[in-house]
């Protein structure tokens, strides 16, 4: 558990492994994670609170377990990965994927309930990534952005909420096998 009560950063800074972890809560503050360099592997039930800020720049996030975030993520680089990992961003997160670094998501499974602004930088994809896009959910793409193959079985994206390209005057290269429910 990380429930201090105030406002305060927690930088990963070592590589654990953990059953699983809360981050937050009532606490009357605001916590924030870095993950820059290290890996964070959750292989049990791990929740990251409304008032936690997760700041994704770097490193692999991994573990078996499902890992729900209700508050905001920034993606600005880094490997999401792991079989049977499951992600979710609830309809209280507000995600980003920002910067010009390469984000990598693969052998992993999201379920998106929010909005996702997609602002700059590749995305790479593959090994059977799976990208739930859930009814009332969004995933913007605001450029000419890149979502390309890096190998494996083919990623799947699974729309029943909203895929749009809102900016950018040229293409976008989304690697992923589209299933639209709309």
């Amino acid at each position: 558990f990380v429930t201090n009560t105030g406002t305060y950063t927690v930088t990963v800074d070592v590589s654990p492994t953990l059953a699983g972890l809360i981050v937050g809560g009532t606490n009357g503050g605001t916590v924030t994670v870095n993950l820059s360099a290290t890996t964070l592997t959750l292989n049990g039930a791990s929740y990251f609170e409304t008032n936690t800020v997760f700041n994704f720049s770097g490193g692999l996030l991994a573990g078996t377990g499902t890992v729900i975030f209700a508050g905001p993520f920034t993606w600005s680089g880094g490997l999401m990965a792991t079989t049977a990992g499951r992600t979710v961003f609830t309809n209280s997160a507000t995600v980003s994927l920002t910067t010009g670094n390469t984000k990598t998501f693969q052998q992993r499974t999201v379920d998106n309930y929010t909005t996702v602004n997609w602002t700059a930088g590749p995305l790479n994809i593959g090994f059977a990534a799976i990208w739930n896009n859930l009814p009332g959910a969004s995933f913007d793409l605001q450029g000419d952005l890149n979502a390309g193959s890096i190998g494996g079985a083919i990623p799947v994206f699974n729309n029943a909420g909203t895929l749009r390209k809102s900016a950018g005057a040229g293409a976008a290269s989304f690697g992923f096998s589209v299933n639209n429910a709309n």
